[in-house]
């Protein structure tokens, strides 16, 4: 009776390890699991927001546009009844925001394309020891594969994350986009 509690304890912590770090393969090692790379995913974005958010606070701050701040800060604190206070956090605070949001649509693609093309791995993936290889080669994918790797990750969210869910049931644990591109992502 004890052994079969011991039993049972092992293979619930080797279905814990699976979940969190990726089938093993003896081709490549393990590959990465769905968790890891969607917390390397979160750690990107918050990464290149936080970028973008300083980069743009610091335009904003050397642009000189104290002519037009003064008239949207007279707008609100004349019409809406704010103070000046409150009216130029929120007016810098959406500037900012809406500045970011925007130019991550310049950022993130020059940032996962050269990042996974010359590094294997980006900042997030990094930090959970993760790194795209190419599937025949098993080195890293190049800036052609890359780049296409990016686009296709289009396919992922739009398929309403069927692509990103898809690597749960397979063989590789790959994603819809690195199906497409021939590409494996795995544990180091």
């Amino acid at each position: 009776m004890e052994s079969m509690l011991t039993q049972n304890n092992f293979e619930r912590l080797k279905s814990i390890r699976t979940i969190w770090r990726g089938r093993e393969s003896e081709e490549y090692g393990y590959f990465s699991s769905f968790s890891v790379r969607a917390v390397a995913y979160i750690c990107d974005y918050i990464i290149l927001f936080m970028l973008a958010s300083w980069c743009c606070e610091y335009y904003i701050n050397t642009m000189h546009l104290e002519g037009y701040f003064d008239a949207v800060l007279l707008n609100l604190t004349q019409q809406k009844g704010m103070n000046t206070f409150d009216a130029w956090i929120l007016l810098k605070t959406g500037l900012v925001t809406g500045a970011a949001s925007a130019a991550q649509f310049i950022v993130r693609p020059i940032y996962y394309i050269l990042a996974e093309a010359y590094f294997g791995r980006t900042i997030g993936m990094s930090l959970f020891s993760i790194i795209v290889i190419d599937e025949k080669t098993s080195g890293l994918i190049g800036l052609k594969k890359a780049n296409k790797r990016y686009w296709y990750t289009a396919l992922s969210h739009l398929s309403l994350m069927y692509g990103f869910l898809s690597m749960i049931h397979n063989k590789h644990s790959q994603t819809l986009h690195d199906r497409l591109c021939g590409t494996v992502v795995i544990s180091r």
